[in-house]
This record gives C-alpha cells, structure tokens and sequence, in this order.
C-alpha cells in the first residue's frame, strides 16, 4: 500500500501500532478508540484497502458491526461529497445554526 502525499495521520496510540506505515503526526486530544476511528476514516479515505492494524483496532473497539458501520459512513459522506462536487453544487451563502 503507498502511502498518501504528506503521509498517514496517525492518532494517539496508532502510532506505536502502525508506525511502519507513515510518520507520526499525533493528535493527543483524541482517546484511543477516537484515535482508532479517525485513523481508519483517514485512511478509507486515502482510498484503497483499509490497513489490517487499524480495521483490528476498530474492531477491537467497537466490533464487527462498529467497523461495519464507520466504513459505511465514511462511504456514504464519500459518495455525497463527490456528488455534489461532481455538479459543482455551490456552498450556501449563509451557514444555519444547528438547532439547541
């Protein structure tokens, strides 16, 4: 697997479990399983096939159905921001405050 242009985003504890795949750039804010999710949406979304260390992570974190889960996420915001994209939909003027 190649590694993408400016390297992985490694989180927290990834980085003592995947440190073959790419320089280091922790983000000490995350918890381990946070750390665990963002480093698997990063990589999804560097495309090609989800690193073993980090599916194992999420796994271990959430199960079958959480890995099942976040892949399907990452997918679905995948496929809406390359819709949109696609048909250059602009950004809307003016930003609405999510409800309280």
């Amino acid at each position: 697997m190649e590694r993408p242009p400016g390297g992985w985003l490694i989180g927290g504890a990834a980085c003592q479990f995947a440190p073959e795949l790419s320089p280091c750039a922790c983000l000490p804010f995350l918890s381990p399983d946070e750390a665990a999710v963002y480093d698997a949406a990063t990589a999804l979304n560097a495309g090609g096939v989800l690193p073993g260390p980090f599916y194992a992570r999420v796994q271990a974190a959430f199960g079958p159905r959480g890995i099942a889960e976040l892949i399907h996420l990452v997918g679905l915001y995948a496929m809406v921001c390359t819709t949109l994209n696609g048909f250059n939909v602009p950004i809307p003027d003016q930003q609405v405050d999510p409800a309280p």
